[in-house]
């Protein structure tokens, strides 16, 4: 009988050799037809534009944070893993922290001024500019944001005035 531990393993183990198999029959075979990867590709639309990116801090070094991003998701597109971000006295850094909703349910979290030397290496963060960094290895921060458990290493959400990226943790629910 399989006990929960040898049914990981086995599973664990099938799903190897299904890619393993999988990826050498695409490689026998020729690869994909063209038509075949343009249909793949309409799975993995492009990201057109980013102005946002969170990551973890590797190294602060005077106003130069070398921030460490995911890889896309998308298997079709490519960038810098490692991005030099620098910080301006007009870059704008914040602490975010969810408030109490019972006491203002139209303010879910506030924002507190904090100095570049907040920061620590390993902290996750999510930088913001005025333009487009999608491809950019360094940039100037118009924005940087520590808190709330926001992505650790990708792409963020919106710059601020957006759709809120970093929602706060909903409630527990209420003990029986």
């Amino acid at each position: 009988m399989f006990t929960g531990k040898s049914l990981l393993i086995v599973a664990v183990i099938s799903l190897v050799t299904g890619f393993v198999v999988g990826f050498y029959s695409v490689q026998l075979n020729g690869g994909l037809s063209k038509e075949q990867a343009e249909k793949v590709k309409n799975f993995f639309p492009a990201v057109p534009e980013m102005r946002a990116l969170s990551g973890v801090i590797k190294k602060i070094d005077g106003k130069m944070i070398t921030l460490q991003v995911a890889e896309s998701g998308n298997p079709f597109e490519e960038w810098s893993t490692m991005r030099k971000v620098t910080v301006t006295d007009t870059t704008k850094i914040v602490r975010i922290s969810q408030t109490d909703p019972q006491k203002d349910p139209k303010q879910p979290q506030k924002e507190e001024i904090i100095k570049l030397t907040d920061l620590k290496t390993d902290d996750n963060i999510t930088v913001e500019a005025d333009h487009n960094i999608k491809n950019e290895t360094s940039f100037t921060a118009t924005r940087v944001s520590i808190g709330l458990g926001g992505p650790t290493a990708g792409f963020g959400g919106p710059p601020a005035g957006g759709v809120p990226g970093n929602l706060p943790t909903p409630p527990p629910p209420p003990a029986r």
